[in-house]
């Protein structure tokens, strides 16, 4: 079965009001990248992330897939390939707590 779903920052950079929307148009499958409290997914705090799932909550609405810059960047940047790392774990620990387990990746 495929889930209609939609980019919550391409909607609206409030997420909340983001989320509104996707639900008046009766999509429940989000994606996560950028516009969420003023950060991108990768950026979210430990305590933000909790308000990002209460968000969801409060509209019953899942997260879908989470969509870091990881390795979107020159594969010959050797100092911007290092922090890519950390990217992923951080995005990785973010969806688990959102329940989900898709991190889009970059081929460099």
């Amino acid at each position: 079965m495929i889930d209609l779903c939609y980019i919550t920052g391409e909607m609206s950079d409030d997420f909340d009001e983001a989320l509104a929307l996707g639900v008046e148009a009766g999509i429940r499958t989000v994606q996560l990248r950028k516009g969420l409290y003023g950060k991108t997914i990768e950026q979210l705090t430990d305590e933000e992330v909790l308000r990002v799932k209460d968000a969801q909550a409060r509209h019953d609405v899942n997260a879908g897939m989470l969509l870091p810059p990881f390795a979107k960047c020159d594969i010959e940047d050797t100092e911007a390939v290092s922090r890519q790392l950390d990217i992923l774990v951080r995005t990785t620990e973010i969806a688990h707590t959102l329940g989900t387990d898709l991190v889009r990746a970059f081929p460099f």
